[in-house]
């Protein structure tokens, strides 16, 4: 849970903030060299998860589902609200 802190909600939650909730708070455009380097940031620490947590197991802690899989749910559905929006 520490790797993701440091990794996927570090990365995730500034994109998030970059690309969608500063231009709606101040009205200017996305600073678009700051989202594309959170962006890769956060690319980077999915291919991490899925080559080296997910590699060889369904979950990331094992074969059980584990408060580790939740929160990587939750820090992996904030920088996704763009995608929708």
């Amino acid at each position: 849970m520490a790797w993701q802190h440091h990794n996927i909600r570090a990365h995730g939650s500034l994109y998030f903030q970059t690309k969608y909730v500063m231009p709606k708070l101040t009205g200017e455009p996305v600073n678009e060299k700051r989202a594309e380097r959170f962006l890769q940031g956060l690319e980077g620490s999915l291919e991490t998860m899925e080559n080296i947590w997910l590699e060889k197991n369904h979950y990331i802690a094992g074969d059980d589902l584990t408060v580790a899989d939740l929160l990587a749910t939750c820090e992996l559905e904030q920088p996704g609200k763009i995608c929708f929006d």
